[in-house]
């Protein structure tokens, strides 16, 4: 997130996530935005709200996506250690099994895929539980259809370069 790990715990929440998606709209050029794709990539998407789980799933699916959906955070687990997946998109606040905890549990099996948390709550506090528990980025509902596609397509692609072993941090500005 271009700040040194040590500095991390000395950081307001709110910073954290300011630089994160700083860094995010940096790299993206404005007109690269109309045509961001999906395609090819592999979405876990949980989310307790049967509209929404349509939805998210329908603009994922139309940007080319392969998405696998869960109704609560078990069965995220659950298709997670049967499938696999480039990236994985939660509710935080899902029955059975709330969105962190499936976070933490999907981080110790694949500690540097990207997993952004879904949220209708846009309180601070809820920021800094989503960076503890292990996810990447933290999306507010509502989220437009371009804004969900581009942070997707963005994380992705980061976490593509970091496999190919290109160094991230060039990224900051």
């Amino acid at each position: 997130i271009g700040l040194p790990e040590a500095q991390l715990d000395m950081v307001e929440p709110s910073v954290i996530w300011d630089n994160l998606r700083r860094r995010r709209l940096e790299f993206e050029h404005p007109s690269k935005k109309k045509c961001e794709t999906l395609a090819h990539v592999r979405v876990l998407l949980a989310d307790d709200a049967p509209d929404s789980l349509r939805l998210y799933e329908r603009v994922l699916s139309r940007a080319g996506a392969r998405v696998t959906c869960a109704s609560d955070g078990r069965q995220a687990v659950e298709c997670f250690t049967e499938g696999t997946f480039d990236l994985v998109l939660l509710d935080v606040h899902m029955p059975v099994l709330d969105g962190l905890g499936a976070a933490r549990m999907i981080r110790e099996l694949a500690p540097s895929l990207p997993v952004l948390a879904l949220t209708a709550s846009p309180v601070e506090h809820d920021h800094a539980k989503s960076l503890q528990a292990g996810f990447n980025d933290h999306l507010v509902k509502p989220i437009s259809s371009l804004d969900l596609i581009e942070a997707c397509s963005w994380w992705t692609r980061c976490q593509r370069s970091n496999e190919a072993g290109v160094d991230d941090r060039r990224r900051a500005g």
